[in-house]
């Protein structure tokens, strides 16, 4: 006889909406922008109500903003490749269906920072170095994070996860000429689908 481990191996994908907090972020009119998240999910579960998570995600991130002089509307590519650190409790199901709820960390590792610049019909594209907009980001950022989501088993050995997340930095994640406090702030929905190991078992 066939039974699962209780360990699940999976790959996700999603959307997010990210801008940057912190003292004088609102004042330069950072606000939302879209970004995507694609990665894959180690599951464990401990009993039939707990489990932990990791895995490796790309979130593509930053903010926008504009400049009333001149004119510019500048859009931060901040991307990062997180590492997350998450424990959760799930509850019964209910017409197939079992909702969750989870919190714990995201360690990102930088994965790309870039500026999208419009000065009226002018457009560029620049590194985050580019000199003259003062800003900075560092190679790492550590953040809370907290959601929850549905689960529903597909098969015997495959499910499938909606999920939504949000989560904060914990420290500061570069600077901005006028707001030296610069932390990321974002929002995801993603999709997962998963397979559970297999194991055999005799009597």
């Amino acid at each position: 006889m066939a039974q699962t481990t209780g360990l699940s191996i999976g790959l996700l994908g999603g959307f997010n909406r990210s801008t940057f907090t912190g003292r004088g972020a609102d004042s330069l009119g950072y606000s939302e922008k879209n970004g995507i998240v694609l990665g894959a999910m180690v599951q464990k579960d401990i009993g039939s109500y707990l489990f932990v998570r990791t895995g490796a995600i790309l979130s593509t991130q930053g903010s926008q903003r504009t400049n009333p002089s001149p004119s510019q509307e500048i859009m931060v590519k901040l991307n990062y490749v997180k590492l997350p650190l998450i424990a959760g409790v799930a509850g019964p199901a209910f017409f197939g269906v079992k909702p969750h709820a989870f919190g714990g960390i995201e360690n990102g590792l930088k994965a790309g920072c870039k500026f999208d610049i419009r000065t009226g019909s002018k457009f560029q594209k620049r590194d985050c170095n580019y000199t003259m907009i003062s800003f900075s980001a560092k190679s790492f950022d550590l953040a809370y994070a907290m959601g929850a989501g549905l689960t529903s088993d597909l098969s015997e050995t495959t499910f499938l996860a909606v999920d939504a997340t949000w989560s904060r930095s914990r420290w500061k994640i570069g600077t901005d000429a006028k707001s030296p406090m610069l932390k990321n702030r974002a929002f995801s929905v993603h999709v997962g689908l998963s397979v559970r190991e297999r194991r055999s078992a005799y009597r």
